[in-house]
């Protein structure tokens, strides 16, 4: 309901932000027109047509596209003239106004912090904040700050995007960064629109861009074959290329990072797909026999289907570069005798990849009736050890939660640099306690490690200040469980003098820290483990997303991105007929991270875990 609420006030505002914020607009040529004619039809000098179009020469088309002025435009509504960079990408500017949608967690003081307005002057302009308070969902009218040096229009000229430019070319053939295009036009920070009008300089300037190179997309190129061709990821090539979302287009030129950058060596590489041929099945619990389903409540069931539709939309990309594909679905109805039958009847030992049953002791059974058989079998979502079964062939999609600390601990190992190290620890659990130490000491010198443990449950700020002096770099790790100590001592960390260079590590993001404000994670420089890292800006989710959209009518769910990312990640793996799926290096797709190895029954465990760190208020992926 959200999303269609933003989408309705979106449709109601446009006509006003396009009518007083653009000082040009775009007028389509009809069947017959001339210039003279749309001159005199608009009530604008033939000159200042030509002036605006200097492209138009010769005989006009029906359907094209000319920039003419806007009569409506008002120069004080004008975007640029206000503070627009406490914007996210999710509120809508119109008229000096921000139209911003409360999301969970958020406060009254929060809000006006980020705009930089007073409570007041927000519950002003939202006087329904007064009756009902702040709530979930509300959409805000927050005003803007004016800017005191707004860029001068004056000094621009319009341009038409076309459907070949991309923010790198025209920042180029204007001899001007993409940095300075957004400052000029900070309505296509997220992207360009084919046939909108957007300002350049009016005359050349700055220096040319160097540091990358330029690719023009040649005719058959494809976003994998040009990474492939520069030895860079697909993501990064995305990320640094954000049209690229919306599809290659032939003759655009595309921005490529520096040619010392290399492909991290125990990165996993595409191969070629095409041919290829692959048949698969999802063992799912889709429960097709119940006389009712609930979806509201039965979390399982609705993990399973946004894990399905995920793969389904993986198995269209695959199939879009060349391979072929057969795949199968078969409801196992949370039963091992079901899912045994589903096996014998349909010769699924014949397949080369089983994803699911999703319940452990149904996938034990399957494992087990299958072991010694060629076919692959994916356990997607469960977290718990699969090391009891034996079967050379099971994959174990998701990361243990055991795997978090050891992952965190190879972190801080690779990272340290002489820092001082204070663990913190309960009262309770000193063997966890010298596991931790005897790990950490094979890289940090005894004298660097400090221990401090908690006394009846707390620790006070000036115990973990004892023994700190302002030059020194601290580390704290948190080596407990105990969510009332890791409460107090995040409390008593952020509190510490501003002088202190501190970072924070915890093995686990419990639910804890749900409730401790961003703005005191962000203080101590928080780092965390975690499955996925869920980045909304990155260009990878972007495409995802907005397939999901046209084809399922809703939003993705990290259970769409898990079943995209695992049935993507290993049809690519097993297209080469590899042995040893472990052998290939790690991946990284849209949120979530693969590097298989070993378990000690033989099977295949994930490693890939991301190492996420507070960036201010964002969030970084600080793995590699």
């Amino acid at each position: 309901m959200k999303f269609f609420r933003i989408i309705l006030l979106f449709t109601l505002l446009t006509s006003t932000l396009f009518a007083q914020q653009k000082k040009f607009t775009t007028y389509k040529v009809k069947n017959g027109e001339s210039i003279e004619s749309i001159s005199k039809t608009l009530g604008i000098d033939k000159a200042e047509i030509l002036n605006l179009n200097p492209d138009v020469t010769g005989k006009l088309v029906t359907n094209q596209v000319l920039v003419v002025p806007n009569k409506a435009y008002n120069a004080q509504k004008d975007v640029r003239n206000f503070d627009t960079e406490v914007v996210t990408q999710k509120d809508i500017v119109v008229d000096g106004f921000v139209y911003h949608e409360v999301l969970p967690k958020e406060t009254l003081y929060g809000i006006s912090s980020q705009f930089k307005i007073s409570t007041s002057s927000l519950k002003n302009n939202n006087p329904f904040l007064i009756s009902e308070g702040l709530q979930i969902g509300q959409i805000l009218k927050i005003p803007l700050a004016k800017v005191e040096n707004p860029v001068a229009v004056e000094s621009s000229k319009p341009y038409l995007v076309r459907p070949k430019d991309t923010k790198f070319s025209i920042a180029k053939q204007n001899n001007i960064s993409i940095e300075e295009l957004e400052k000029l036009n900070p309505n296509i920070v997220d992207g360009l629109k084919i046939d909108d009008i957007i300002y350049i300089p009016s005359s050349l300037q700055g220096d040319d861009i160097d540091g990358f190179a330029v690719h023009e997309v040649k005719k058959g190129e494809t976003i994998f074959s040009i990474s492939k061709l520069y030895g860079i990821p697909q993501a990064t090539l995305l990320n640094e290329n954000p049209e690229l979302a919306e599809g290659l287009k032939e003759g655009i030129l595309i921005k490529i990072t520096p040619m010392t950058r290399v492909v991290n060596s125990n990165q996993f590489v595409e191969p070629d797909l095409n041919g290829k041929k692959k048949k698969i099945a999802f063992l799912f619990p889709f429960m097709h026999k119940k006389d009712s389903l609930s979806f509201e409540t039965d979390r399982l069931m609705n993990a399973t289907t946004d894990f399905y539709f995920g793969a389904l939309l993986a198995l269209d990309s695959l199939k879009s570069k060349g391979m072929n594909i057969e795949a199968f679905a078969f409801d196992t109805e949370k039963s091992v005798p079901v899912s045994k039958k589903i096996v014998e009847r349909n010769n699924l030992k014949s397949f080369d990849l089983l994803i699911g049953p999703m319940y452990l002791n149904v996938m034990e059974a399957v494992a087990n009736e299958m072991n010694g058989d060629s076919v692959w079998l994916a356990s997607p979502l469960s977290e718990k050890s699969h090391a009891h079964i034996k079967n050379s062939h099971l994959i174990q999609a998701t990361p243990q939660i055991e795997q978090f600390e050891k992952e965190m601990i190879d972190f801080i190992k690779q990272k340290y640099s002489g820092q001082k190290v204070v663990l913190i620890h309960d009262e309770t659990n000193t063997e966890h306690l010298n596991y931790v130490v005897n790990q950490l000491r094979g890289k940090i010198p005894q004298d660097k490690i400090k221990i401090i443990q908690s006394q009846k449950g707390y620790i006070t700020s000036q115990r973990l200040k004892e023994g700190i002096v302002p030059e020194e770099e601290v580390w704290f790790v948190l080596v407990t469980q105990n969510e009332v100590l890791t409460a107090d001592v995040v409390q008593n960390i952020g509190v510490l003098p501003e002088e202190i260079n501190l970072t924070f590590f915890a093995f686990d993001k419990g639910k804890v820290y749900e409730k401790i404000d961003n703005k005191k994670l962000a203080r101590i420089k928080f780092h965390y483990p975690s499955y996925a890292y869920q980045n909304y800006d990155d260009g990878l989710f972007k495409i995802f997303s907005k397939k999901y959209l046209e084809k399922y009518k809703g939003l993705p769910t990290e259970f769409s991105i898990k079943g995209f990312d695992i049935t993507y990640d290993l049809l690519v793996r097993l297209s080469e007929d590899f042995l040893e799926i472990k052998d290939q290096g790690y991946s990284e797709r849209i949120w979530n991270k693969f590097n298989y190895a070993n378990n000690p029954s033989g099977g295949i465990e994930n490693h890939g875990i991301f190492i996420l760190a507070y960036d201010g208020l964002s969030l970084k992926n600080v793995s590699n």
